[in-house]
């Protein structure tokens, strides 16, 4: 069975921002990482997607288990020898060679047969549903990456601002136009900023670690990657993602369980027909020098009894898959519906701060820094003009990471994907 799996594009296309990254200095000047290279490598070297390949192969020899038929015995016997008067010795020995097995009836085979058949097809659907969280997985840290790189620039931001206000707090200072505490509050403002950068560049090298182990890798192995985190892509309708849930790969399960049901209850009420034992051979008595055909069967008594326990535990197993499956359909539309309306808000959150509040800030800012330069405002008013826009800038990132986290959560919900190697990631380069 050839599974082909997908990303969505618009997931794919979302992420195409190139931004600094914490990386040592060799890794940093490597070319950007993009999440086609991030998806390849993690399907090709991720151990435990690699690992379910032979779970796979597991599942396909145990068919083939049951589609053989009972085997066929060879077998001998020696009766009448070593015993005592006339049947001391082995004069009188009766040796007898024979064949034995088993005549199926009742379409057991068939029966067995398509029981392994639909548990084959349950572990592939299965590997899919590894493969499509292994790759929802990467988009996501992807992302992660993208927005403390990005995080990261804000905090070398804040530093810079904080070291040139201190400078200008400095220079007020020798002309008698600020006291001398404002250098102070200034140059706390300056250690906190640094204390922060430091912090987002330890966040940055975790998340590139965390990035890393998709595909095995126990340290970061790339620079920085190459994403555009403000980009954000249009989502479907909430109907169409709704319509979308019966090719998941979550519901696909269900209904090959379902099917899986279907034949055990053929399998358990097949175990109501006997089975046939027989045996056919050539006996040798040794006393008269003679040979003779023997054969025997066997047929046993009360199978359709006993097959019945067994018939009533499949056919309530096959009563309960349906109730399971539109229990997960009922969950899955829930979710789908609460994510929906957070992604939608989390857009609505993005574009605000980043097309409105944001320039809005930035001109408060330059008007206060102005005034600040000729005298006409306070420290105070300055650094929370500072502080103002350097916080817009972090919300707006983390908005921005929110609505990628949302949309491929929805789409890894639902299954609406296309394949890595088709994305068009729009690389900023």
């Amino acid at each position: 069975m050839s599974i082909h799996l997908k990303i969505s594009h618009c997931v794919l296309g979302a992420l195409a921002f190139l931004a600094g990254a914490h990386a040592p200095r060799a890794l940093a000047q490597s070319p950007p990482l993009t999440l086609n290279e991030a998806m390849t490598r993690a399907v090709a070297e991720n151990p435990a997607l690699r690992g379910s390949e032979y779970l796979l192969q597991a599942s396909r020899a145990r068919e083939a288990r049951a589609a053989q038929a009972p085997p066929i015995a060879v077998g001998g016997e020696f009766e009448d020898f070593a015993g005592t008067d006339t049947l001391s010795g082995v004069d009188s020995l009766q040796t007898t060679l024979q064949l034995s097995g088993v005549l199926e009836l009742g379409d057991k085979r068939p029966a067995r047969i398509a029981v392994a058949e639909r548990e084959t097809n349950i572990v592939a659907i299965e590997q899919e549903s590894r493969r499509l969280d292994l790759l929802a997985q990467v988009a996501t840290r992807f992302a992660e990456v993208a927005a403390r790189q990005e995080q990261l620039e804000v905090t070398r931001e804040s530093t810079r601002l904080a070291v040139v206000t201190v400078e200008r707090v400095a220079q007020r200072i020798r002309i008698g136009a600020a006291p001398q505490y404002e250098l102070g509050r200034a140059e706390i403002r300056l250690a906190r900023a640094r204390i922060d950068e430091g912090n987002a560049a330890n966040e940055l090298a975790s998340a590139r670690v965390r990035l890393a182990a998709t595909w095995g890798a126990t340290a970061a192995d790339f620079g920085r990657v190459s994403a555009n985190l403000f980009e954000l892509p249009q989502a479907k309708p909430l109907a169409q993602f709704i319509a979308d849930i019966d090719s998941s790969p979550t519901i696909r399960l269900m209904l090959s369980r379902e099917r899986l049901a279907d034949a055990r209850v053929n399998l358990a009420s097949s175990a109501r027909g006997f089975d046939i034992a027989w045996s056919a051979g050539v006996r040798h008595m040794r006393s008269i020098d003679d040979t003779a055909l023997v054969a025997s069967v066997a047929v046993p008594l009360g199978a359709s009894r006993r097959a019945e326990p067994g018939l009533q535990e499949a056919r309530a197993l096959r009563a309960l898959a349906p109730l399971e499956l539109q229990a997960t359909r009922i969950e899955t539309n829930a979710a789908l519906f609460g994510l929906y309306r957070e992604l939608e808000q989390a857009q609505l959150e993005a574009q605000a701060l980043r097309e409105q509040v944001q320039p809005q800030t930035e001109s408060v800012l330059q008007s206060t820094e102005q005034a600040f330069r000729h005298g006409r405002t306070s420290f105070l008013e300055y650094a929370n003009a500072q502080q103002q826009l350097l916080e817009v800038r972090r919300d707006a990132v983390v908005a921005a990471a929110r609505y990628h986290a949302l949309l491929i959560e929805i789409e890894r919900l639902t299954g609406a994907s296309l394949s890595a190697d088709a994305a068009n990631l729009g690389d900023d380069q």
